[in-house]
């Protein structure tokens, strides 16, 4: 009975964490993509948001971004996603933004996180699964 909970609780969690990245796209859908430019990053120091390594807790950095709109005004915007990595100032991502809030875009590729999507999704998957067969047996 304790795997069963173990490995449903991973599976919901690691599909909660998939649910919450393709929530990000479906957000972007009918916006504008347009490349833009991580020119800085913003570093949080909250518990809440920091991933714990080795007993300590590091800081997360999420890109902020600058793209030019269809009137050619520039905008910059802080990713709603980050990581233990400083991102490279200079890489080129995706936004999404709609014409009547720019400041609102959405980065898209955030560097490193597409991965993510996918290692929650089937993790989430194989844990649920992994419930089931151990609760059916």
């Amino acid at each position: 009975m304790t795997v069963v909970l173990a490995l449903g609780f991973m599976g919901t969690v690691a599909l909660i964490g998939a649910i919450g990245l393709f929530a990000q796209l479906l957000r972007a859908r009918g916006g504008i993509i347009t490349d833009a430019t991580i020119v800085d990053s913003e570093i949080t120091r909250t518990s809440g948001m920091s991933v714990q390594r080795a007993g300590r807790m590091l800081p997360t950095a999420a890109p902020v971004v600058e793209f030019t709109d269809g009137t050619g005004t520039t905008h910059r915007v802080t990713s709603s996603l980050g990581g233990a990595r400083l991102p490279v100032i200079g890489t080129r991502v995706r936004v999404s933004y709609r014409p009547e809030h720019p400041e609102k875009a959405i980065v898209l590729d955030v560097p490193g996180q597409a991965p993510a999507k996918w290692v929650f999704l089937v993790v989430g998957l194989a844990c649920l699964t992994g419930a089931v067969l151990v609760a059916v047996h």
